[in-house]
């Protein structure tokens, strides 16, 4: 099967399997792109008209046991709001016992400093 002889019968005919193969996809590919258009020009008219089709994650949110909720966007700021005053709350916490931590560092600097003067006149009491 292999030779001269089928080289140029074997181009003509993966030519023509190549050329029908490539006219078959280019069909089914303006069909879908049809039908892609008529969609987008379908929801375009109902944007238009104020009317909206749910999409499938919107149906799941409204659904009363499903644990997601779809959130407007005054919603997501209060949201928000709500966790930044959380946020500054824990600031505050951390900075007050950061502030009593170097207080009582200091007292003790300060205990520690007058321990080690002794009893002021140069010698130093055993205890």
């Amino acid at each position: 099967m292999r030779g001269r002889r089928h080289f140029l019968p074997g181009i003509l005919f993966w030519s023509l399997f190549g050329y029908a193969g490539q006219k078959l996809y280019n069909r089914l590919d303006a069909n879908h792109s049809e039908q892609f258009a008529a969609a987008a020009a379908e929801e375009k008219a109902l944007d238009s008209a104020g009317r909206t089709e749910k999409g499938f994650w919107d149906r799941v949110a409204e659904i009363k046991w499903s644990p997601m909720k779809t959130l407007s966007d005054e919603d997501y700021a209060d949201m928000l709001r709500k966790k930044i005053v959380g946020l500054e709350v824990e600031i505050a916490l951390v900075d007050e016992e950061v502030g009593r931590l170097r207080g009582e560092e200091q007292m003790e600097g300060k205990g520690a400093n007058h321990e080690s003067m002794g009893n002021g006149d140069g010698s130093r009491s055993a205890s």
